[in-house]
């Protein structure tokens, strides 16, 4: 399901999602499970956490993409189990840590413009199966990576 918000609750500028979902060993590449999309309704705006055979041993790619370019790019997670992956961002400033693990930080140096959030899916529409996801939590705020990592440990 999709939400398309204003500024009510989201912050264009810094952020944090916690998601706690399973990612499936018999991923196939081309298909999607995705446990959010933060979009504008294109590919060129976003951010997500993704599982997919696409994505390697893995099986997770987590995206911040703004004007189509690739900001941050990290693949943390493992299939076959629920995993909890935190993703903290803000102006050359993200990191994401699974499942306890050390943070994996960058520096994106622009932001996407966000309208819509979609659990469970995309912006794209035929390209998604379904994912069991047990928690999604956004805070309008940049946490500390070891906020980022004590959470999802």
């Amino acid at each position: 399901s999709s939400n398309t918000f204003g500024n009510s609750w989201y912050d264009q500028s810094e952020g944090t999602v916690f998601s706690d979902s399973f990612s499936p060993v018999d991923s196939i590449s081309g298909l999607f499970s995705h446990d959010y999309t933060f979009h504008d309704g294109t590919a060129n705006e976003v951010i997500r956490v993704v599982s997919s055979a696409s994505y390697g041993p893995t099986g997770h790619g987590i995206n911040i993409l703004d004007n189509g370019v690739t900001r941050f790019s990290s693949n943390n997670g493992t299939k076959g189990i629920f995993n909890k992956i935190s993703l903290g961002y803000q102006l050359n400033n993200a990191a994401v840590s699974g499942n306890g693990n050390t943070p994996n930080t960058g520096t994106p140096v622009t932001l996407p413009l966000i309208t819509t959030l979609s659990l469970g899916g995309s912006h794209a529409i035929g390209n998604t199966r379904s994912n069991l996801i047990k928690r999604i939590t956004y805070w309008p705020t940049r946490l500390s990576n070891e906020t980022l990592q004590a959470i999802t440990s």
